[in-house]
Parts: C-alpha cells; structure tokens; sequence
C-alpha cells in the first residue's frame, strides 16, 4: 500500500480551486517558468458571475429601502 506521491498529486486540489477562481498561481521571482492554462469561457464565466451578484446585490438594497405598507 505504499505509493509514493509527487508534487502534482498534492497540488490536485488548489489547482482546481484555481480553476474555479479563474485565477493564476503565485510565483515567485527567480523560479522556472509555468505557463498556466488560461480558458477564456471559464474567465468569461467567472466575470458573468461576479456582475450577475452585483445586480443581485443592487436589486435586493432597492427592495429593502423600498416605502412598504
């Protein structure tokens, strides 16, 4: 049962929050170059999200301070 796992098995899981975020990986100054993927529907996505939550924010605040009877 033993296996021996690589860096790339431990980065499995903030890559794809990575992913999520539409976002890239720090890296540092002197360290080999990586190009990360960029995936412009996930970016496009992502930015769809963020301003559908903005109009949803502005939405409810009009609701809220709407005169009610």
């Amino acid at each position: 049962m033993s296996e021996i796992y690589s860096m790339k098995h431990c980065l499995k899981y903030p890559y794809f929050t990575l992913d999520l975020a539409a976002t890239e990986p720090f890296t540092w100054s002197g360290a080999r170059t990586y190009s990360y993927r960029r995936i412009w529907l996930r970016r496009a996505l992502f930015t769809f999200g963020a301003i559908n939550l903005v109009y949803q924010n502005i939405g409810m605040l009009i609701y809220l301070f709407m005169p009610h009877e």
